[in-house]
């Protein structure tokens, strides 16, 4: 018995044959575009969340580095006063406005008035401002609910567009 076949045509999309090559360009470009808004809507308010968790981490890593350089100085100090008398009489002066009989307080042009701890306690202040981040930036947009679902739907409507325009480039079930 012979067999006979019948060749199929190859642009048909009647006959579940497959598009054209623009076709297959324009799928995918419209495949890419909606499932890249959908990702945008997905993953970048989660990034913003985490660069401000970042941000918020590094500022109370500066307020302890602070803190820290405080506790030691107070340390030094209190060592200090255990054992030296000029540290001891120099803090009086500072603090307690004491001047010693015979001596004079000379001012020092160009010298900061602000001592050790003010100057630290200035610093811990100047908290570390975060780089700007645009995708951080666009998952702020993103969390907004209103623009976070009208995103959503302009990707549905995208790939509904796309199996629409180009049926016989959707995958065979």
């Amino acid at each position: 018995m012979m067999s006979s076949t019948y060749p199929i045509p190859q642009g048909d999309p009647a006959n579940g044959a497959s598009a054209s090559p623009l076709g297959k360009v324009l799928t995918a470009v419209f495949a890419l575009i909606a499932m890249t808004a959908l990702a945008a809507v997905v993953l970048l308010p989660e990034y913003a969340e985490l660069t401000d968790l970042k941000a918020r981490e590094a500022a109370f890593a500066h307020q302890l580095a602070c803190e820290q350089r405080l506790a030691r100085y107070n340390d030094r100090l209190i060592r200090g006063l255990r054992s030296d008398p000029v540290l001891r009489a120099r803090e009086a002066m500072r603090r307690h406005n004491y001047t010693p009989v015979g001596y004079r307080t000379v001012p020092l042009p160009g010298r900061s008035e602000a001592t050790v701890p003010q100057r630290i306690g200035a610093d811990s202040l100047a908290v570390p401002q975060p780089a700007p981040d645009v995708f951080a930036r666009a998952g702020r947009w993103l969390d907004d609910p209103f623009t976070r679902s009208s995103l959503v739907l302009v990707s549905l409507g995208m790939l509904a567009v796309m199996l629409a325009m180009f049926p016989s480039t959707a995958p065979d079930e």
